[in-house]
């Protein structure tokens, strides 16, 4: 068995770097971020509001529906506040998004938000 010893190096994903005219430059616009971190900043706080009064609730089942709605609070906030952020964030070409992709995109934020308060 010969093993050919080449100069190519299969880890690199980049070989050099492209050449100025084929990037894409982007900007951010300073509202749209702004917005995206108040978003993030009430969402955090009505989530965990709603879990204190979940922690006071006596009746399992309020307290069950209170721990629900602040994850989903909370995952809503969370996609709310990284999607914002995104449309913050020009490129010189066009960008679409499916609604029902864009939908089903908030399924993760809101799974990780139910489980990051079931937790605590």
């Amino acid at each position: 068995m010969v093993i050919n010893n080449t100069s190519h190096n299969y880890f690199s994903f980049i070989a050099s770097a492209p050449e100025v005219s084929d990037l894409y430059l982007g900007q951010y616009s300073p509202l749209w971020v702004a917005v995206s971190i108040t978003i993030a900043i009430f969402a955090s706080y009505t989530a965990l509001a709603v879990v204190n009064l979940a922690e006071l609730e006596q009746n399992k089942y309020r307290k069950l529906f209170f721990l629900v709605m602040g994850g989903i609070t909370l995952g809503i906030g969370v996609w709310a506040m990284h999607f914002i952020g995104m449309l913050g964030f020009s490129l010189p070409c066009n960008i679409n998004y499916d609604p029902v992709v864009t939908a089903l995109s908030m399924a993760p934020g809101i799974l990780a938000g139910l489980f990051s308060l079931f937790w605590i």
